[in-house]
């Protein structure tokens, strides 16, 4: 059989800031947000991220790029990750800023870090409805 040689770019990636995380973890949203991403991988994966033995790699390039490298990544597209929603409007999970200074200090690989200037709105007051 002839080996395969496929280009693979990691379209979605999103660097997170551990100390942010843990700032904002006593807020009611933050908990619903990690129980749907444990859904997600228990539905996708058939893993799942709440058991006594789960492995969960932190959410930081250090970390990542081992992965990355196991998965035979040749480019990965890196945003931070906003859900602005889970925090009360209060801060984002990751920075343009962060996911810069993440990405290109342990690359082995090359990162195509997209800054994310979507505005996120809540909808929900005249303030932030556009």
């Amino acid at each position: 059989m002839a080996e395969n040689d496929h280009f693979v770019a990691l379209s979605e990636c999103h660097f997170m800031n551990p100390q942010t995380l843990e700032e904002l973890s006593y807020y009611p949203g933050m908990p619903r947000w990690w129980d749907s991403v444990n859904g997600v991988m228990r539905a996708w994966a058939d893993r799942d991220l709440t058991a006594e033995d789960a492995e969960w790699p932190a959410p930081v390039a250090e970390e990542l790029i081992k992965h990355m490298d196991i998965a035979e990544v040749d480019v990965c597209f890196c945003l931070r990750e906003g859900m602005m929603d889970v925090s009360g409007q209060t801060a984002p999970l990751s920075t343009n800023g962060f996911t810069m200074s993440n990405s290109f200090s342990v690359s082995t690989i090359p990162f195509l870090a997209v800054s994310n200037v979507t505005i996120d709105s809540c909808n929900s007051c005249s303030r932030c409805s556009i």
